[in-house]
């Protein structure tokens, strides 16, 4: 539980940092989707390279981990292209999102008061943290 709260700190403050990180290229390109990377803040450029690459990363097609949670080791297993993904929490949950709707199994009272909805992206954003900032939808202006 430690290593995860390291690590939500960790990317929470890289991201931090960027947000402050001067821009290479100071003019705003007209269409977000055709970003190259030479618009990416330095930060995040590096970032990405320490973390395999840009392109690396674009041709997988999943990302899964595991780690310990309230004495139950939870899995997370990602489509990355349709972030479709598939949550196990031991034998107590299974939560789902299947592209439209976020489903608990057996019900949503195995998982909790909280919202699933919002569980079901929320670690995958801070494993995925460096690639989600490299989004083709992210314009970064200082």
């Amino acid at each position: 539980m430690k290593n995860i709260f390291t690590l939500i700190f960790l990317s929470t403050l890289i991201a931090f940092i960027g947000c402050g990180a001067k821009n290479d290229n100071s003019q705003q390109q007209s269409n977000p989707s055709a970003q190259s990377r030479k618009s990416f803040p330095t930060v995040l450029q590096k970032g990405l390279e320490v973390h395999g690459g840009l392109d690396q990363w674009n041709k997988m097609k999943a990302l899964t981990f595991s780690f310990m949670r309230d004495e139950a080791k939870e899995i997370q297993k990602t489509a990355l292209d349709s972030r479709k993904c598939k949550i196990e929490r031991g034998d107590i949950f299974t939560l789902g999102f299947d592209g439209e709707e976020v489903w608990v199994a057996p019900d949503k009272a195995a998982f909790g008061k909280s919202s699933a909805r919002f569980y079901h992206n929320l670690i995958f954003y801070f494993y995925a943290m460096p690639f989600v900032l490299a989004d083709p939808g992210i314009v970064y202006t200082e």
